[in-house]
């Protein structure tokens, strides 16, 4: 039998979803009792700002979170209802989370196999500072993607075995009665 830490598959995709579906609640009443109207901070934050002006924690975050809540849900009825069309949208939206987060692993590799050619007036211990903090940063998603990379196999895992369930209970089994003798004629009911 299959496991993930220390778990069967299907136990720990549920543990998996429960607990990302903890945080996210905790963030969206965070957000809308504390500050809904702030700006997003970061880099992230201001390439969102010069697409979307305007747009602050409420109407970015809240949306995602959401989505994640509804999502998760989606799995775990799944799971227990034993419907594979369920488990389709977490898939489906954890699949594209992995491909964002590569991105991201990518983006903040490129300057270290790829240095800028001018140099600024910066000091050596900014520079330093500088790339401490990018290996941080890549450290920090590449943890964040390996778990979902985990997580999403094991739900491939659950949703392959819950079509296996599906056409093992499709097969009908076979009457065991035994066939009459084909040279007994059978009897009419109208003679």
């Amino acid at each position: 039998m299959a496991t993930i830490c220390f778990l069967p598959v299907m136990a720990a995709v549920q543990v998996f979803c429960l607990a990302r579906m903890l945080p996210a609640i905790v963030g969206i009443f965070w957000i809308i009792f504390t500050s809904p109207t702030v700006l997003l901070p970061g880099p992230i934050g201001h390439l969102i700002h010069s697409f979307l002006p305007g747009s602050n924690y409420l109407n970015m975050l809240v949306p995602a979170l959401s989505t994640e809540l509804v999502v998760d849900m989606l799995l775990l009825m799944g799971v227990w209802q034993h419907s594979r069309t369920c488990l389709v949208p977490w898939l489906v939206i954890n699949i594209l989370v992995i491909l964002g987060l590569s991105a991201t692993v990518l983006y903040h590799l490129v300057p270290i196999f790829l240095p800028a050619s001018d140099t600024e007036d910066t000091s050596q211990l900014e520079i330093a500072l500088d790339e401490v903090h990018r290996f941080l940063m890549i450290i920090l998603f590449n943890m964040v993607l390996v778990l979902q990379m985990v997580n999403v196999s094991g739900a491939v895992k659950v949703f392959v075995d819950l079509g296996l369930q599906e056409k093992c209970s499709s097969i009908k089994t076979v009457d065991k009665t035994p066939a009459p003798k084909s040279h007994q004629s059978p009897k009419s009911e109208y003679v």
